[in-house]
């Protein structure tokens, strides 16, 4: 356990001109998992450039072993975060399995426009890891983004069926629903 003053030493860290410290700071919070750090670490994140790719690569390792906690997570989808934040959040939780984690994505695809690839990516990991009654809100998120271009929504749904055969027990109703409408469709065009 830390004390309270080396969780501020190595908070503070994060924002720490040599980017060694800056490393070794985000790496010491990798093992100290607390919902107090999950602001300051996306905020060192945001402020790292791509130039720095190890220090960018331990920062995304300490956000997400911060949001492995589910009451973490969790709490984060119901805040109002900025986009930029949202993005880092996502961009770390499809390493991470576990319902909040399916949660989180879902409500991050529901918003704000993402490329067919991202979209694909995390729609797999939503229906290996999401309860029954939120997978059951990806059709909708699906189908707005896309409603226009079945070819699109039948590749997310390809990747929602290799997401679906790798976890335990059934799919949605509202997935089977979503594959026998999108199969008409394509029937009739």
């Amino acid at each position: 356990n830390w004390t309270n003053a080396q969780r501020k030493h190595a908070l503070s860290g994060l924002s720490d001109s040599d980017l060694n410290v800056r490393r070794a700071a985000a790496d010491a919070l990798t093992t100290h998992p607390d919902p107090r750090h999950v602001s300051r670490i996306i905020s060192a994140l945001n402020d790292t450039n791509s130039k720095t790719p190890l220090l960018r690569h331990t920062l995304r390792i300490a956000l997400r072993n911060q949001l492995r906690d589910e009451k973490t997570l969790s709490r984060l989808t119901k805040r109002t975060l900025k986009q930029t934040d949202r993005d880092a959040i996502a961009d770390v939780a499809i390493a991470i399995r576990s319902p909040a984690s399916a949660d989180f994505l879902i409500d991050y695809l529901s918003t704000g426009t993402h490329r067919s690839q991202t979209i694909r990516r995390f729609a797999e990991h939503i229906a290996q890891h999401a309860d029954l009654t939120a997978l059951g809100r990806l059709p909708q998120v699906v189908k707005a983004a896309f409603a226009n271009d079945l070819n699109q929504q039948l590749s997310i749904l390809e990747a929602v069926e290799t997401g679906s055969n790798q976890r335990e027990g059934n799919t949605s109703p509202a997935i089977q629903e979503w594959g026998i409408e999108l199969a008409e469709k394509l029937l009739l065009k």
